[in-house]
């Protein structure tokens, strides 16, 4: 049987550092460990080096809080359609804005399972 395939929508991630990236590394280690695939969809946040599997979506400053970017459905490169045909089978919103919107939008567009952790 062939791995299950999650996307993980978030707002912020590396290199930032805080309670919900902490979250989302503990839980993408857990899951591989018990042999799922997870993909990390995150604000692009300028030059940062990312392994495989990290794709960065672009957005604008979130001006309350400067170090936080409103995402948006496009990133540096890669289309959100790509999500279905890479094998993608679950995605998980870590977010309720920004990025939680365009998971809500990609999973509805797809027919694919949408997850929630706030």
């Amino acid at each position: 049987m062939p791995p299950i395939k999650v996307a993980f929508f978030t707002d912020t991630y590396y290199p930032q550092v805080n309670g919900l990236v902490t979250s989302i590394a503990t839980s993408k280690a857990e899951l591989e460990k018990l042999g799922f695939v997870i993909e990390i969809y995150a604000p692009d946040l300028g030059p940062v080096p990312d392994a495989a599997g990290i794709f960065r979506l672009g957005g604008f400053t979130y001006v309350p809080q400067p170090e936080y970017t409103f995402v948006l459905p496009w990133g540096k490169g890669y289309s959100l359609s790509k999500l279905k045909p890479s094998g993608v089978q679950i995605i998980h919103s870590h977010a309720m804005f920004g990025s939680g919107f365009v998971a809500l939008l990609c999973a509805w567009r797809q027919k694919l399972p949408l997850l929630m952790t706030y």
